[in-house]
């Protein structure tokens, strides 16, 4: 009998302490779940929260850079726009100063002056603007890049 007190008493020591365990274990176990469930959750949550946001940052700088464009594209056409005004005025010039400095000379020898300092006068900085005369009859009177063309229509 004394054997089986001891059993008896070794289980009603050890009962407790596995069901303290086992219950620690479970509620430890469900502690967890419930934490990595929320942890996913708010990971997700966070996650499309950064991608709204670095989609607005996106949006925001393209639509800096499209009206930085927008703002060159207009400086560059004011730009061309003076530029352009400027060769028109200097072969106005050159021309004015070539007809008012050889007043006794025939409208063909004019003419003829003229094509030689215009044909030799070049802009931009590579070079690729020229002057080009067109007579009333859209016929080629002088093209400096194509002396071929002259006299064509």
């Amino acid at each position: 009998m004394i054997e089986e007190n001891k059993k008896f008493t070794y289980w009603i020591i050890l009962l407790p302490i596995i069901a303290i365990i086992l219950t620690s274990s479970i509620l430890s176990f469900e502690f967890i779940s419930y934490e990595k469930k929320e942890f996913e959750e708010q990971s997700i949550e966070l996650e499309k929260q950064y991608i709204l946001e670095l989609k607005q940052r996106i949006k925001n700088r393209i639509n800096r850079v499209n009206e930085l464009v927008k703002t060159d594209i207009k400086l560059t056409n004011e730009d061309e726009k003076e530029s352009i005004k400027s060769f028109a005025q200097i072969g106005f010039n050159t021309i004015k100063t070539t007809y008012e400095n050889n007043p006794k000379l025939s409208k063909e020898e004019i003419l003829e002056k003229i094509k030689m300092q215009l044909r030799n006068l070049y802009f931009f900085e590579n070079k690729s603007g020229y002057f080009f005369i067109i007579d009333i009859d859209d016929k080629t009177v002088m093209n400096a890049q194509a002396p071929q063309n002259e006299g064509l229509f």
